[in-house]
């Protein structure tokens, strides 16, 4: 895609949807532009390298890093989490204390948009982020919201060694070791920049995020409503959002 944008005499803006993978190793509390890129898995590494080579390209560019993205069409890739609490509580990693953020897809969308509507803006990075949720109360949503039992404390060693003897037995977890990481770490990502230069204003909370999981174009979402128990906290938030 680089090689071929360079050749055209007017080259467009790239907007490059990174992740905040690239700041896997780093332990601070509180994200921002500054904070130094440094991966620990090969998909962080791959973004790296991607945001590497979009700066030496000459091109014009935008750099945006986020975390899990919420939304109608992240279903699927949620699908196998939900199936699994269908029939078993979820797991809190440890004390469940920490923050872990996200995004809504209408979030990441509104910011896109505003960078489309801004041609000066290039050559920069953004850190977007709809909020923060304690990782506790994310497990905690998520039961009430599929009708599973009330989620139980896994402590975080034996959960790293269990997603390790899954991984070596060729079995099919519904967490793996990069899930943990990303679940257990404690941070905020600070979206002042983005909110500055772009006029960026995140709407999404969580529990909507969860129920536009439910309403994905291609109707699985509805099947799956169909062929699952729908829990009274579930029915709730539909009734709420006119669904």
């Amino acid at each position: 895609l680089i090689d071929l944008c360079q050749e055209i005499k007017s080259p467009p803006k790239i907007i490059f949807l990174s992740s905040s993978a690239v700041y896997a190793s780093i332990t601070s509390y509180k994200i921002n532009e500054e904070t130094l890129i440094k991966p620990s898995n090969p998909y962080g590494y791959a973004k790296k390298q991607a945001e590497e080579l979009l700066k030496k390209s000459n091109l014009p560019y935008i750099i945006l890093r986020f975390p899990i993205v919420y939304g109608e069409h992240f279903f699927n890739k949620f699908s196998g989490i939900f199936s699994y609490l269908q029939n078993n509580n979820p797991k809190i990693f440890g004390a469940g204390e920490n923050l872990v953020p996200f995004i809504c897809e209408e979030d990441l969308a509104m910011a896109i948009k505003k960078i489309l509507a801004s041609p000066k803006i290039k050559n920069t990075s953004f850190i977007l982020s709809s909020g923060s949720i304690k990782q506790k109360d994310y497990w905690i949503s998520i039961a009430k919201i599929l009708g599973t039992r009330s989620p139980t404390n896994l402590e975080l060693n034996k959960a790293i060694q269990l997603a390790r003897d899954s991984l070596n037995k060729n079995k099919v977890a519904w967490w793996y070791l990069r899930d943990i990481e990303s679940f257990t770490r404690n941070r905020i990502f600070d979206c002042n920049k983005a909110k500055k230069e772009l006029g960026w204003a995140p709407e999404g909370d969580f529990e909507k995020c969860f129920k536009i999981m439910f309403l994905s174009s291609n109707g699985k979402a509805e099947t799956f409503l169909k062929q699952k128990r729908i829990s009274n906290h579930l029915k709730s938030i539909l009734k709420k959002y006119n669904i």
